[in-house]
């Protein structure tokens, strides 16, 4: 499970912005708390702001990091760093590399692992483990090239460091080499978090993602979807995926009339079929029969609900942590309720699930839902550009107060300020 994140000089973030999941003192909802030795930790977090705040660059900082490591092996020497970014208003940030940080637990260990790096290469790189109530050392990297390690991994660890290069982290390269003592933070790091952005969620990825699992995995997978269809009100009773081959010449007359096709698509594809995939869902209707219907007929909201359940199932099975961008697209506030609901519940989230997310729907800003500790703010100065992000814990609200009012009401900052009086039309 994530503990915190941290990230400074990341896009509209410049100073070290922190997401903490640990719970504080408050006695509310303690049963749905999740449990790391004697720690409490929560199972979700909702950041709300403005427009334009920095919300989605939390979430972007989180993926850029996690897809670096997933991908540090398939750097070319000297290769481009991609997605990092530094803090555009300021020229002095835009000479310092982006630092990221992440505290976590897997198999009931804790470890701190971070980095900073710029689209050139990585500068400092660290890996701490917790063996009691303080950290050991694993390895530490500074000025890009020299390593440190704990005494007794010196002799393992210092072989991989000629298998590095400037622009790879050194923890993907020594689990490359089956490291034993960098393995298990690269498994959750690359295994057992992974971030959504709204722009890449695309609605036919993972129902066809399905189709890698094996026959039993799909079913359990779809009886999870059409349960939580049932539970959102909807009144789809199946979902089927399937493929099929089709000709490149067939393949052409499903492009649209008037797209003209300045190559020959047979030769082009090669093949002498292509595989195409299928999508429907069945409703059952008062007439109590089935009617089969493409999936791309669904409404935007019951095609998020299906990808949601896609993401959700494994979360819940191998408790994973999810971060979401927007949460709450094209999703009824009932419905966005009853996916927070899902992680809120030990009877379902069994293996601590996590699910962390952006969302404009300030409906959902209620203690009666929410810990104090659980809703987080981010707010940008306008005069500076600069996110800042913070949690209404810091506030130290009053258990009955009507949270969603005093947000509204600019209590909290983070809140747009709409129809100032110098705008001429």
């Amino acid at each position: 499970m994530l503990i915190q994140f941290c990230v400074s000089n990341f896009r509209s973030i410049k100073d070290l912005v922190t997401l903490n999941t640990l719970a504080g003192t408050g006695k509310e909802h303690n049963e749905i708390l999740l449990k790391y030795n004697k720690t409490n930790v929560l199972p979700t977090i909702s950041m709300y702001g403005a427009n334009g705040a920095g919300k989605s660059s939390i979430i972007l900082a989180m993926k850029t990091a996690i897809n670096l490591i997933k991908n540090s092996n398939n750097m070319q020497v000297n290769g481009f760093i991609p997605d990092i970014v530094p803090f555009a208003f300021d020229e002095e940030s835009k000479k310092q590399p982006t630092e990221f940080e992440f505290t976590f637990v897997t198999n009931e260990t804790k470890y701190i692992y971070g980095f900073s790096a710029d689209s050139k290469k990585i500068y400092e790189e660290y890996l701490y483990v917790y063996k009691s109530s303080r950290k050991s050392l694993i390895f530490e990297r500074s000025e890009t090239d020299k390593y440190k390690f704990a005494r007794n991994l010196k002799p393992e660890l210092s072989l991989y460091t000629s298998k590095n290069t400037d622009n790879k982290l050194f923890l993907a390269t020594a689990t490359s080499w089956n490291c034993k003592h960098t393995k298990e933070a690269y498994m959750w790091l690359a295994e057992y978090i992974s971030v959504y952005e709204k722009r890449n969620f695309n609605p036919e990825v993972l129902p066809v993602e399905m189709l890698e699992k094996d026959k039993e995995e799909i079913s359990e997978t779809i009886k999870f979807i059409t349960k939580m269809m049932h539970k959102a009100d909807i009144n789809i009773s199946d979902f089927s995926i399937r493929t099929k081959e089709i000709s490149p010449e067939e393949f052409i007359k499903t492009f649209p009339n008037g797209v003209s096709i300045p190559f020959p698509i047979p030769e082009l594809l090669a093949p002498e079929s292509i595989v195409q995939y299928e999508m429907e869902t069945t409703h059952k209707v008062s007439d109590n029969k089935e009617y089969k219907i493409p999936f791309m007929w669904e409404s935007d909201g019951t095609k998020a609900l299906l990808n949601y359940g896609v993401v959700l199932k494994e979360a819940l099975e191998k408790g994973k942590t999810i971060v979401v961008d927007e949460l709450d697209n094209s999703l009824h506030t009932l419905i966005l309720e009853m996916l927070i609901k899902i992680f809120h519940d030990k009877n379902i989230n069994k293996n601590g699930a996590q699910l962390i997310f952006n969302s404009h729907d300030v409906a959902l800003m209620e203690l009666d839902l929410f810990r104090r500790d659980q809703i987080y703010f981010v707010e940008k100065d306008y005069l500076t550009g600069r996110t800042d992000l913070y949690s209404l814990y810091d506030f130290t609200p009053r258990k009955d107060d009507n949270i969603r009012k005093g947000y509204m009401l600019g209590k909290y900052g983070a809140i747009p300020v709409v129809g100032g009086e110098d705008v001429n039309w």
